[in-house]
């Protein structure tokens, strides 16, 4: 599993089991982000992807960054490429928020990513429509 460093974050980013835990609750529970027989559905770094550009979107107050992450400790990980499809998350990072108010930009993504699951879950679990949750 590849460690944080302050000059460029993970290699890998991802989720640590919380993070996790939460995907998880979000995909079995939504009407919207669950999987349909048939019909193409959002995979996990799509979910990943949303709960970052949520908490852009809403100001949602981050937590600490996980100490761990990755399927060791029960959690999921993905390479920056999986993440950096059109448009790509460091992009949306860069124009939406500050530079002093974020540290480096896969750090970040980890961050906001973590607090819009929990976001996500949270809106989930009072039965919101996507329209309300977005």
């Amino acid at each position: 599993m590849a460690k944080s460093t302050k000059s460029d974050g993970r290699k890998q980013p991802g989720l640590d089991k919380a993070g996790k835990e939460d995907l998880e609750y979000i995909k079995e529970n939504s009407e919207f982000f669950h999987k349909i027989d048939g019909v193409e559905s959002f995979d996990d770094a799509d979910i990943f992807r949303i709960a970052v550009a949520l908490t852009i979107k809403h100001g949602i107050k981050l937590g600490d960054p996980p100490s761990a992450i990755g399927p060791n400790v029960g959690g999921m990980q993905w390479s920056r490429n999986t993440l950096e499809t059109e448009p790509p998350l460091t992009t949306l990072v860069e124009v939406f928020v500050d530079k002093q108010d974020r540290e480096e930009i896969w750090t970040y993504i980890e961050r906001a990513a973590a607090a819009g699951l929990k976001y996500m879950r949270e809106m989930v679990k009072k039965d919101k429509t996507l329209s309300e949750i977005l």
